[in-house]
């Protein structure tokens, strides 16, 4: 498991240049922080790919927690399996914990977007940031927009209509499901037409403010009034 996994080792090094292997660890020991619990069934820290070349150097620098077999005594496909299942369970649980975000800036952000009490507790913040991690993922924003379209479903705009060439196709995707169903570890299967609305960048971020986002007839009609 790695802080930066394919092309991200890429994208780090061209944006950090000689200081990407501290940020891949620095990265790496974020997440083992994140995920300690996966410690017991993921215990190596460190691998050794016998060159430190720049690819597999950063590859090294960057890993965060897994395990190692030999070629001599590969184990059978119960345990292939089982250990592929608990990177799959660490992953998810990073991803639900922040990622590679720091925790001040993260929550910083979301205590805005969202209008968070400061009593609110680390695991309801989490939600509220892997609600976000689920509106801004790529594939999901594009089947919505393939779906309801790209006029406001709140407030009717085409940004098309009011900008011209430079708003056309543009708009954000709010996801319906109850931020409280979400749970760690726990895959989100999505069903665009019920799971997901379009809205304008405005009330996008007044819906995540109201007393029930996920009720889009009841936010359409209470900004109506």
């Amino acid at each position: 498991m790695s802080s930066e996994p394919g092309a991200g080792h890429t994208a780090v090094r061209e944006e950090f240049g000689g200081r990407t292997r501290q940020v891949l660890k620095d990265r790496a020991e974020l997440m083992r922080k994140r995920v300690s619990d996966f410690g017991a069934s993921l215990p190596v820290s460190q691998i050794d790919l016998g060159s430190d070349a720049r690819l597999p150097g950063d590859y090294v620098a960057g890993h965060a927690l897994g395990t190692t077999y030999t070629l001599e005594s590969l184990p059978g496909e119960q345990t292939l399996r089982s250990d592929l299942q608990n990177v799959v369970r660490a992953y998810r649980a990073l991803t639900y914990r922040g990622g590679i975000e720091g925790h001040l800036e993260g929550q910083s952000e979301l205590n805005e977007e969202f209008g968070i009490s400061p009593q609110t507790s680390i695991i309801e913040i989490r939600k509220y940031a892997y609600h976000r991690k689920i509106e801004r993922n790529r594939i999901a924003a594009a089947y919505a927009k393939k779906f309801h379209g790209t006029r406001c479903q709140a407030c009717d705009l085409e940004f098309a209509e009011r900008y011209g060439e430079i708003g056309k196709g543009f708009i954000e995707a709010h996801h319906l499901r109850p931020i409280a169903t979400l749970e760690e570890g726990v895959a989100v299967k999505y069903d665009v037409a019920a799971d997901f609305a379009v809205l304008c960048s405005n009330w996008h971020r007044m819906i995540h403010r109201f007393t029930n986002p996920e009720d889009l007839q009841s936010f359409r009609a209470a900004i109506n009034r």
